[in-house]
């Protein structure tokens, strides 16, 4: 599983990179095609995992994971911000600290690949983590990169269209009736598009990369060292030790394997909050994401 899972990587990301160096795939088409990938190709992959047989134990886990993905962004943040506090003295230099380290890319990229190593049964699980990681982020997160402001997480919530998803495919699976087999390979067929077209897309950025923008950002390494290594060993302990479903136990620790949201980097600008330092960590953890993948792939698969 892991060298057919890292060969499509492998080959999916050349495919983007070529692609981007002759121009192929340019901004405006990655714009396009993350906007499938989040509005399209994601919602097809939920409304395919709702129409599984139902059992118990997933709706366990469903409420399972909502917490282990609240006790995670808590403590974590909690723990980051104060030791940035401690460390750079300056709230806005912690707080992309403390989303760099925290807030991964669980998006696209982490549902990708949790479909690709567990899947239907972990794209449920991922959809809800992330929906804990929106209500967060777009609420507690960014206040940590403002002087003063107000969180209003009402607004969020009704703004946010991809809170909604997950719930509503949480809803379908509830529900005691199923589509017609024909509309759910449909659906299938659309959702497996989401690993290459994610992937397609990681391989254009990293063409578009600065390679000395990352390399000589000292704290960029102590960053993605976190957020690569600790963060997800860390997880993985933890996981062992909890009475939790092996799936969904591996869906956690994956998505917390994944590099920073590139959604930090649009934040610190939108913010300046160090807008560098955002960008030169999401490059290294983008890279760095090849070598550690297919060893939290292996960890998962030998000892959950």
């Amino acid at each position: 599983m892991i060298v057919s899972i890292m060969v499509k990587i492998f080959f999916l990301l050349g495919v983007g990179f070529f692609a981007a160096k002759v121009g192929l795939l340019q901004e405006s088409l990655k714009k396009s095609l993350s906007d499938l990938l989040v509005y399209v190709f994601l919602p097809a992959n939920l409304f395919v995992a709702s129409q599984e047989a139902f059992a118990w134990n997933k709706l366990v886990g469903i409420g399972q994971v909502a917490l282990i993905a609240t006790a995670y962004y808590g403590i974590v943040m909690a723990a980051c911000f104060a030791a940035g506090m401690l460390r750079f003295g300056e709230r806005k230099k912690s707080g992309m600290f403390t989303l760099l380290v925290a807030f991964a890319n669980t998006g696209f990229v982490g549902i990708s690949i949790v479909g690709e190593v567990v899947g239907p049964d972990g794209l449920i699980y991922a959809a809800i983590y992330n929906c804990v990681f929106d209500v967060i982020y777009f609420s507690v997160g960014l206040l940590l990169l403002q002087e003063d402001a107000k969180g209003n997480l009402v607004a969020v919530i009704k703004e946010n269209p991809l809170i909604w998803i997950p719930i509503a495919s949480v809803i379908l699976y509830v529900l005691p009736i199923r589509f017609p087999p024909a509309l759910t390979e449909a659906a299938d067929s659309l959702g497996a598009c989401m690993l290459p077209t994610s992937i397609l897309i990681i391989g254009a950025e990293i063409a578009s990369m600065d390679v000395k923008t990352f390399i000589v950002n000292r704290l960029a390494y102590a960053t993605s060292i976190l957020r690569m290594i600790f963060i997800p060993g860390l997880v993985f302990v933890i996981c062992m030790l909890l009475p939790i479903d092996e799936k969904l136990a591996i869906t956690v620790v994956l998505l917390t394997a994944m590099p920073s949201a590139s959604l930090n980097v649009i934040m610190g600008r939108r913010y300046d909050a160090y807008p560098e330092y955002a960008t030169a960590t999401v490059m290294q953890n983008t890279v760095l994401l090849l070598l550690t993948l297919p060893v939290v792939i292996h960890f998962c698969q030998t000892l959950i």
